[in-house]
């Protein structure tokens, strides 16, 4: 990373003190009062907590040493104010943990602990009982309040990378967590995204086998946005991000969700820059079952249990047909329409060259999406913005509503093994049916990280 691109963030950036002054969270005012206090450092982490107990201490402790210095670690212990008295008791055992495993705290304010860590400070911000979450602002409030408290610390000059990692309390960091980014980042990058694979088969061996199902089906996912040729084929994990503080600042941070909080900022962060995968040593989310939020890893595992690891079912592969297809219909018409052609007509000659699409259902699809609309708007008036039009318009979130809708159609979904089968991104064949699922996601992993090409 460049010495003026780091200065110019350190600098600070206009879009960061008004997101301060406006749209942070109370626990940001703090920050520059930290700072003064407890001086610089190299890198910094953020990570939510809900009813870990003990257990939040060891990945406390676990957080690795970083490169450009001490590390400031942000812990946002929290619960809603619906919580019930089990969540609440454990984030008590959490509180009295931290105290055991990292010794007196010096208190910052209100809610605000501040101890000493082997690899610099934690931070500990108490929103459980004193000043629970408002309902159904979960995860995506936790994440928000420890990323602003570190945004103002940023912005204060006190923190050298201007990179927010994001992780979670049940994750395994590898030991070069931080200089994956520092190494790999690059101007322009507005969001890094950690390789992962979930771990603890040895401790969670019952769960184990369905979050290995639950991993398939995001790569799966993700492979066929890729082989769609869509510009939004990275995936959305909390527990593996780091986040620019300026391009975080700009999309006015995490949303207040109970689910899909990454999703959603990731979805803003790519409008304004590159959203980069990196390559190295994985992080790896647990394979507990969990009841957190209503779906992701610990949804899944616990839906599993209920119904059967084998129930799980994904996208169709011929959906990724259609949307490839409609990804070079957009593509096509970004320059120009020719004497006598428009976005319809475009579409219809791009059918008519592609196998087993059929027009009629891709065009009902759009239809419903709102995706045709958006793109017939993006494709009109000043020509110089027509490409910044088309990636506003038909964003990850359209995406995703067009897939649903194509879903919906009729193409309907299969079984995890029937889609590797088929789908000719993994190229698997019969042998989906045989292998075990441990090894289809080890495939399936090496193709998403380009260790694997598909025959």
């Amino acid at each position: 990373m460049s010495s003026g691109y780091r200065q110019r963030f350190l600098s600070g950036h206009s879009s960061t003190k008004k997101y301060l002054a406006k749209h942070a969270e109370s626990e940001s005012l703090l920050g520059m009062e930290f700072a003064r206090r407890h001086g610089q450092f190299g890198q910094a982490l953020a990570i939510p907590a809900q009813a870990e107990g003990e257990h939040l201490t060891r990945c406390l402790e676990s957080v690795p040493v970083g490169s450009q210095g001490a590390t400031l670690i942000v812990a946002v212990i929290n619960a809603a104010c619906t919580a019930e008295q089990e969540v609440l008791a454990s984030n008590r055992r959490s509180f009295d943990a931290i105290q055991k495993a990292f010794g007196k705290a010096d208190r910052l304010g209100p809610g605000i602990q501040v101890h000493e860590h082997p690899v610099g400070f934690l931070v500990v911000l108490d929103r459980s009982e004193t000043k629970p979450l408002p309902r159904k602002q979960g995860v995506g409030l936790a994440r928000k309040i420890g990323c602003d408290f570190l945004l103002a610390v940023m912005e204060s000059g006190a923190i050298e990378s201007p990179w927010m990692h994001c992780s979670d309390a049940d994750t395994k960091l590898p030991a070069r967590y931080f200089d994956q980014a520092q190494r790999q980042s690059r101007e322009g990058d507005t969001a890094l995204i950690y390789p992962f694979r979930h771990g603890d088969e040895v401790e969670n061996p019952d769960t184990y086998a369905m979050a290995l199902e639950y991993e398939i089906s995001l790569r799966y996912y993700v492979l066929g946005l890729r082989f769609s040729e869509s510009p939004h084929a990275f995936h959305s994990m909390g527990s593996a991000l780091a986040l620019h503080g300026n391009a975080y600042a700009q999309v006015r941070g995490f949303p207040r969700r109970e689910a899909a909080e990454d999703f959603y900022c990731l979805n803003k962060l790519a409008k304004l820059g590159a959203v980069r995968q990196l390559k190295g040593p994985p992080v790896e989310p647990s394979s507990r079952c969990s009841s957190r939020v209503p779906f992701g890893t610990g949804a899944a595992i616990r839906k599993g249990l209920q119904e059967g690891s084998s129930s799980r079912q994904i996208y169709d592969p011929r959906i990724f047909n259609y949307l490839k297809v409609w990804q070079q219909v957009v593509k096509a018409c970004q320059a120009p329409f020719p004497p006598g052609q428009d976005l319809r007509s475009t579409l219809k000659r791009q059918v008519e060259l592609a196998d087993g699409v059929e027009l009629v259902r891709l065009m009902k699809a759009l239809e419903a999406s709102g995706s045709l609309a958006r793109a017939e708007a993006s494709f009109r008036g000043d020509e110089s913005t027509i490409a910044r039009r088309t990636r506003d318009n038909l964003d990850a979130f359209r995406t995703l509503k067009l897939v649903h809708a194509l879903r919906d159609s009729g193409l309907g979904q299969v079984t995890v093994r029937h889609a590797m089968a088929e789908a000719p991104f993994i190229g698997l064949g019969q042998a989906a049916f045989r292998e075990s699922i441990h090894a289809l996601a080890a495939r399936i992993e090496r193709i998403d990280y380009g260790l694997l090409e598909v025959a």
